[in-house]
């Protein structure tokens, strides 16, 4: 976590249209406008997106709606794609089962499986 005790953001560009986005620690109104400008920056530019919530240790509600606005903005955009990494036994996946939401998602357990996802069906 960093000094002030909020979660870091971590992003990543892994290839010409592959984000990474990884959180960590402790997230919530304190980090959610980072993240938003984040997102938003990425999904200016039409791509893909890996969000990893396997080291958030807490999320509020905050965090969680910016997470389905972006869900749903990838949706609804041919060019746009996003999938979370958020493992079963991990505080994000409990919190998206808690309020009903982890089937929206359809969260990977790990990010290798999230990244094989992504790629192209032969």
């Amino acid at each position: 976590m960093s000094p002030d005790g909020a979660g870091r953001v971590t992003v990543d560009r892994t290839g010409p249209t592959l984000w990474i986005v990884e959180l960590t620690g402790e997230h919530d109104l304190s980090t959610v406008a980072r993240i938003q400008d984040e997102l938003t920056a990425i999904f200016e530019q039409g791509t893909t997106l890996v969000v990893d919530l396997s080291a958030v240790t807490f999320m509020d509600s905050s965090v969680l709606r910016e997470l389905i606005v972006a869900h749903r903005r990838a949706e609804a955009n041919d060019d746009e794609r996003l999938v979370l990494v958020a493992p079963a036994a991990g505080f994000a996946a409990r919190l998206m089962e808690m309020v009903n939401v982890r089937d929206t998602f359809s969260p990977y357990e790990t990010r290798a499986e999230a990244l094989r996802a992504l790629e192209p069906q032969a």
